[in-house]
């Protein structure tokens, strides 16, 4: 029984998703190219020339506006562990993020076939253990950068 929860447990990541983007907004593509700031999401007055350019090329224009950059800056002063925290905000919006999240997809995606593999063969294993473990870890990761990339819908 709790082979068939812990497996199954990613489902209230999806339904925590479907709320959080129905709620929200997505703007990972602004956030890419360096229209708005990554960590309070404000526009950051790029021309609209500079605009078209980033628009047009795959390049990762993501970056901070000034005052969250200055608040940055003195919060490492204050706490030099975070940043941990701070690079690990920056790479889930880069494209490194994106090339992680087909890693876990084909090492689940092994596992699962090899324990069914194994038990075509009669051999109990406990790799239910392994896929749902990186399941949760995947949907943990996906989830924090859907809440990461999103901002509330503007009231209509």
């Amino acid at each position: 029984m709790f082979q068939i929860i812990f497996c199954f447990l990613p489902i209230l990541f999806v339904f925590f998703q479907f709320y959080l983007l129905k709620k929200q907004k997505s703007v990972s593509f602004d956030i890419k190219k360096g229209h708005i700031c990554y960590n309070c999401k404000q526009d950051l007055n790029i021309s609209e020339k500079d605009l078209w350019d980033r628009m047009l090329r795959s390049d990762d224009f993501s970056k901070l506006c000034i005052s969250c950059s200055r608040d940055r800056k003195i919060f490492l002063l204050k706490n030099p562990i975070l940043i941990f925290k701070y690079k690990f905000q920056k790479f889930m919006i880069s494209n490194g993020s994106e090339k992680l999240h087909w890693v876990f997809l084909l090492i689940v995606a092994s596992v699962i076939i090899l324990d069914f593999i194994l038990k075509l063969f009669g051999i109990i294993s406990c790799l239910w253990l392994l896929y749902g473990s990186l399941n949760i870890i995947w949907w943990s990761i996906i989830t924090y950068k859907t809440y990461y990339t999103t901002i509330k819908k503007p009231s209509e």
